[in-house]
């Protein structure tokens, strides 16, 4: 079996670290909204309305569904609302970067993300057995073989 191989640190890349004080808080403001809720809630607070969820999904699925031309015409006018131009823009954003990492968002939060399989196999090399039912003689020694197995294959921590 291959040793592990320690990473050395270069002392002067510690010396900067300091540890963190009991009570202190590093992100004291929290995770920062995503620029399309963010909009969504200065846009409901400027007309003094709760635009729901479904409000939103609605007009992320009419948008989705429009041409680029209409797109860029709703993104240039100034009187459109700015979470429509946000979306619009989020929408060719992508278009123009040729991926969907706004797009993917908005239909995420449309539908809730995709559930994703997983599939594990597992091999068990040795008998499962169940300790209730065994007397405290056997149990010392299973413990003994599988110590002196790790031992054999270096596989093991020392515990003191």
């Amino acid at each position: 079996m291959e040793e592990k191989k320690k990473f050395n640190y270069n002392p002067k890349s510690l010396k900067n670290l300091k540890p963190i004080q009991k009570g202190q808080v590093l992100n004291p403001h929290g995770r920062p909204k995503n620029m399309i809720r963010k909009v969504i809630d200065e846009f409901g607070e400027l007309l003094n309305v709760k635009l729901s969820k479904t409000d939103v999904m609605s007009v992320i699925s009419i948008m989705n569904n429009m041409s680029v031309a209409d797109l860029t015409r709703i993104a240039n006018d100034n009187t459109t609302p700015a979470f429509i131009v946000v979306i619009a823009n989020g929408i060719l954003g992508d278009i123009k970067n040729k991926n969907l990492n706004n797009t993917q968002f908005m239909l995420e939060f449309q539908h809730g993300k995709a559930i994703q399989g997983v599939q594990l196999e597992a091999k068990i090399s040795e008998e499962v057995v169940n300790p209730k039912i065994m007397s405290d003689d056997e149990i010392r020694r299973r413990l003994t073989e599988i110590r002196e197995r790790d031992i054999e294959e270096r596989d093991f921590e020392e515990v003191v």
